[in-house]
């Protein structure tokens, strides 16, 4: 939410009770209430434009590669020959535009339910698509994702489960029944990945979440990422695998090698360092 103190405008992110989070805000852009949430983007002196759905923020400008490389670029790595591709969520554009940057894809399907996310991310922040969603490869819905992919059985190589929190539109997107779905609508060795929030402060939806995906696939594998603006330390990403014939880390290392398109923070050493097993997965994960 907004607020004033002294003058000067505040923006509280909304997401716990007990731990807060607050950005100065230099300049209000959009504040405005979809038939599905609350959409507000803000300028911030600190992490440039932020986007910030239902009072909990999703991308800013100054970090958002970090998640957006993490989420894509790790598991079409990991599939050995990725081409049909459905990302949930992010009508911001994010994951579609690093996903285009893999010439095996030929096919991107985009369930996003809120038509407004799109057309307010498009028009105040296009560092986050840059024009991918005009890409012929890529196809929009604005459908139910829980609905959609239970239509597409042994359909996709990739799915990329970039939804928000489990409130509001976004609850069915955290259900037991949901993760059978996306296991049904992979094809077998396909790879599906889920934002699964900050595993200090949301450690039992952490674990409930890996113990649903461990129900369906063969393999739960934590990806450890940390953002400035995701509080709460680490940031944590499952990636659940259908079948056990991925490439192996050789043959990973050698196509991101010969990759040439341009990243951020994302490479081979990357790749493998967020995926390690340590001490924090072991303590708070089991």
């Amino acid at each position: 939410m907004f607020y004033k103190n002294k003058n000067q405008i505040w923006f509280q992110e909304e997401l716990f009770s007990n731990v807060k989070q607050c950005f100065s805000v230099s300049e209000v852009i959009c504040d405005t209430k979809s038939n599905f949430q609350d959409i507000k983007i803000f300028e911030t002196k600190e992490f440039g434009k932020v986007l910030a759905l239902d009072g909990i923020v999703q991308a800013s400008e100054k970090d958002e590669f970090i998640y957006h490389e993490s989420i894509t670029h790790i598991p079409l790595f990991e599939h050995h020959n990725p081409q049909n591709v459905l990302i949930v969520g992010g009508g911001d554009g994010g994951a579609v535009r690093e996903v285009t940057k893999h010439a095996s894809v030929k096919l991107i399907h985009l369930v996003e339910i809120d038509q407004a996310v799109i057309d307010c991310a498009s028009k105040h922040l296009p560092f986050l698509s840059e024009n991918s969603l005009k890409d012929k490869r890529v196809s929009i819905f604005n459908k139910d994702a829980f609905e959609f992919i239970g239509k597409k059985e042994n359909f996709y190589d990739i799915i990329i489960v970039d939804a928000p929190d489990p409130i509001g539109v976004a609850k069915r997107l955290f259900l037991d029944s949901f993760y059978k779905k996306a296991y049904e609508a992979l094809k077998n060795g396909g790879i599906a990945i889920f934002q699964s929030g900050s595993f200090f402060l949301q450690n039992s939806e952490s674990k409930k979440t890996r113990s649903n995906l461990l129900n369906h696939f063969n393999m739960v594998e934590n990806i450890m990422i940390s953002l400035p603006t995701y509080y709460g330390g680490y940031f944590l990403l499952l990636m659940a695998k259908k079948g056990l014939n991925q490439e192996k880390p050789n043959d990973i290392k050698k196509k991101i090698k010969r990759s040439n398109f341009k990243t951020n923070c994302y490479d081979e050493q990357f790749h493998f360092s967020v995926k390690l097993e340590n001490v924090l997965t072991k303590k708070f994960l089991g």
